[in-house]
């Protein structure tokens, strides 16, 4: 069966079972909390603020970490709909620098000074490999962010997420697409090798850790050992990706519907819920006040 077909059947079945796209303790779809995404100039041209909203209340999607292309973009999201939209610093104006911002050493006061306007809750989408991983322009933003208690997304090998550590042992990592190399195995070493600082996100992963629509076995038991440690994420890298947003998120409820609601439940929101604090920032208290990471009492 050719993966097109595959990604329609898994569609199917998820629109003639409802149940299949929420938990089993409910007839609602299960709410999402979609821990990695971007909005980018060409993301705009296409979908201004207002659509993007109106985007996630179609597809269930409370709250998003946005990563915006320049930096800047995600405020005008962040503007409209503060309670929903958690910003990340991106360190790109455009795609050209993913594979040259570690050369340039005046990025790092750049970001500290929009850093300092209090309006971002997470540092990245950083991409870097292991060849560069005690590169010091990313050992000065790993400082920037692990001063101010903030997350960094990383898109890159596991040998760049141990040296965030062996630098800051209570830095927080959110590690993207389940590493470079999916592999539950690796996954798992890591997680019990940083068990409190380092969370993962399953974006663009959905076809690696399921077959024709099931989750594979040994993708299935990480998830439920893990439970509090895997935060659900769509990743809108390019335009496409939010005009297919629809069956995008009817894919992940459906491996969803496939955990016990309670780990369901975690993956899609709860991980995300706590790791951000959105309800207190929501409600006023500043951004350096808002628990991240590690502190989540």
């Amino acid at each position: 069966m050719s993966s097109i077909i595959q990604r329609i059947a898994g569609i199917a079945v998820c629109a003639l079972l409802p149940m299949c796209c929420g938990s089993a303790s409910s007839d609602e779809p299960i709410r999402i909390f979609d821990a990695h995404s971007h909005y980018k100039s060409e993301d705009a041209g296409v979908f201004a603020p207002q659509d993007v909203i109106r985007i996630m209340d179609r597809e269930g999607i409370d709250r998003m970490v946005v990563v915006g292309e320049p930096p800047a973009r995600v405020q005008s999201l962040y503007r409209l709909a503060p309670s929903r939209i958690v910003p990340f610093l991106g360190l790109y104006e455009d795609y050209t620098q993913k594979a040259s911002w570690m050369h340039d050493p005046t990025l790092p006061g750049r970001l500290r000074a929009l850093l300092d306007t209090g309006t971002y809750r997470g540092i990245g989408e950083i991409h870097l490999f292991a060849g560069d991983k005690a590169n010091p322009v990313f050992r000065e933003i790993v400082g920037l962010a692990a001063d101010r208690g903030l997350p960094i997304l990383l898109h890159g090998d596991a040998e760049v997420v141990q040296q965030v550590f062996e630098w800051h042992p209570a830095a927080t990592v959110i590690w993207a697409h389940l590493g470079t190399q999916p592999d539950p195995t690796l996954v798992d070493a890591m997680l019990r090798r940083f068990p409190l600082g380092l969370y993962v996100d399953t974006s663009v992963r959905d076809e690696r850790f399921t077959e024709n629509g099931a989750l594979k076995p040994a993708w299935r038991s990480l998830f439920t050992r893990h439970a509090d440690r895997i935060l659900v994420a769509i990743d809108t890298f390019y335009v496409k990706r939010w005009q297919g947003i629809a069956e995008v998120t009817a894919r992940i409820r459906h491996w969803l519907a496939q955990l016990p609601p309670e780990v369901a439940d975690r993956l899609a929101h709860a991980n995300a819920d706590r790791l951000f604090r959105t309800e207190a920032a929501a409600a006023g208290a500043p951004v350096d006040a808002v628990p991240t990471g590690r502190r989540f009492d």
